[in-house]
C-alpha cells in the first residue's frame, strides 16, 4: 500500500511545490497561474444487493478531481 499523501492548505501550495524532496529549492520555480487548471471525473462503484430482486445492483457516482497541469 502506497503512503499517504500529505496534504497542503491551499494558499501553502506554491511554496510546497517549489521544493524539492531533498528542501532544495526548485529552479526555476513553479508559478501555479501559468499551468492550466483541469478537471477529471472517475466513477466509484458499489455492488449492493437489490431488495427487490435480490440481485446485485452497481451504483456509480461521479468523484470529480482537480488537477494542474
Amino acid at each position: 500500500m502506497a503512503p499517504a499523501a500529505p496534504i497542503h492548505a491551499l494558499s501553502a501550495l506554491e511554496t510546497q511545490i517549489n521544493l524539492l524532496p531533498n528542501g532544495k529549492p526548485r529552479r526555476p520555480p513553479v508559478r501555479l497561474d501559468d499551468c492550466a487548471l483541469k478537471e477529471l471525473v472517475q466513477y466509484k462503484c458499489n455492488v449492493e444487493l437489490s431488495e427487490k430482486t435480490g440481485k446485485p445492483d452497481i451504483i456509480c457516482e461521479p468523484v470529480v478531481r482537480l488537477l494542474r497541469q
